[in-house]
């Protein structure tokens, strides 16, 4: 792991928790999806993972996160999830797809083997990739997504 990087996903792990995680169920939702997502990357690989996470997530819920993870709000209140329409459950699966791009774009560079920034095109991208390409992202992102799951656990409840 390289130390740029685990600083550079803990402050973004960091922002995560200010603009969504800190109020309501949102970070036991989240928690849950940290401990479940490496095995399943591990066992599906990774683009059949994001592919399960979308899924879940929605195109709203993932617009939402990103709409807010690009400045569009300064963080996610109750009301801005219930306008939009997003529950914490797609929350939780959108914040994780998130931070899944957004380590395949820092740590393996992928953003650049792909010209548009659609998560639907990027997913379709990396299901085109060769399966042994595909394995080897999901095992480098293995230890990062570890990381993640440390972080939830230490700072969120379990879901009830």
């Amino acid at each position: 792991m390289d130390p740029k990087h685990s600083y550079n996903l803990f402050k973004l792990l960091m922002n995560i928790n200010r603009k969504f995680l800190e109020k309501g169920d949102n970070g036991s939702k989240f928690r849950t999806r940290a401990r479940d997502i490496p095995a399943q990357v591990r066992s599906v690989g990774l683009a059949y993972t994001m592919l399960y996470l979308y899924s879940k997530a929605t195109d709203k819920g993932y617009r939402h996160v990103l709409k807010i993870m690009n400045g569009g709000e300064e963080e996610a209140s109750e009301k801005s999830n219930n306008r939009n329409n997003v529950k914490s459950e797609e929350l939780s699966h959108a914040i994780y797809l998130y931070i899944i791009k957004w380590l395949l774009d820092e740590v393996v560079g992928y953003r650049d083997k792909v010209s548009d920034d659609d998560i639907k095109s990027y997913i379709s991208s990396l299901l085109r990739e060769n399966e042994r390409d595909s394995m080897a992202y999901g095992q480098i992102l293995i230890p990062y997504l570890l990381m993640v799951k440390r972080f939830a656990e230490a700072m969120y409840q379990s879901e009830q």
